[in-house]
């Protein structure tokens, strides 16, 4: 039995597929016209679904773009994990210097009703330093409270031109 791995929704989520090479069974990836993620499965070589990934309800597909003036967040998707939230979230660097990390140009927040979630990954990869104009694409998790209360990500810029931004997302 061989074994192919598919990396799918940010640097850190892998989903596996195990193929034999007797069925030359092949993984594909849908998207519907948007171009959002709408199937994926394990299929033989005519065609027939042998296989297909049920857990769509733990991803939560955003594409959502924040600008500012030192750099550009994009929120890519969430998945939501038990008690685990994660944000691939990437980020490109508009500012002045050549190269920045994002720490040094803004701080992110995460809140379940009135209580910062603790981030439980992805903190160093904050750090990373990035030339400027290049973008970076970060997985961070934190540990939820529960799986209703929705969640609010909130950027606040290190600079005086921007104003912080709030993005709420429900996740029941």
């Amino acid at each position: 039995m061989k074994t192919k791995t598919f990396y799918l929704f940010g640097t850190d989520a892998v989903r596996e597929f195990q193929e034999s090479q007797d069925s030359k069974a092949v993984a594909k990836i849908i998207r519907n016209s948007g171009g959002q993620l709408y199937s994926i499965g394990l299929y033989d070589h005519s065609s027939e679904l042998l296989s297909a990934y049920d857990g769509w309800n733990d991803f939560i597909e955003l594409s959502e773009e924040i600008p500012f003036v030192d750099f550009t967040a994009k929120i890519q998707r969430i998945k939501i994990n038990d008690d685990t939230l994660t944000i691939v979230l990437d980020w490109t660097n508009q500012s002045e210097y050549e190269q920045a990390h994002f720490g040094l140009l803004a701080g992110i927040d995460v809140y379940q009703g009135d209580d910062i979630l603790e981030m439980t990954k992805g903190e160093e990869r904050l750090l990373k330093q990035i030339k400027k104009d290049s973008f970076d694409v970060v997985d961070l998790e934190y540990k939820l409270e529960d799986n209703k209360t929705p969640i609010k990500i909130t950027f606040i810029p290190w600079n005086e031109y921007d104003e912080k931004k709030e993005l709420t997302i429900e996740i029941n």
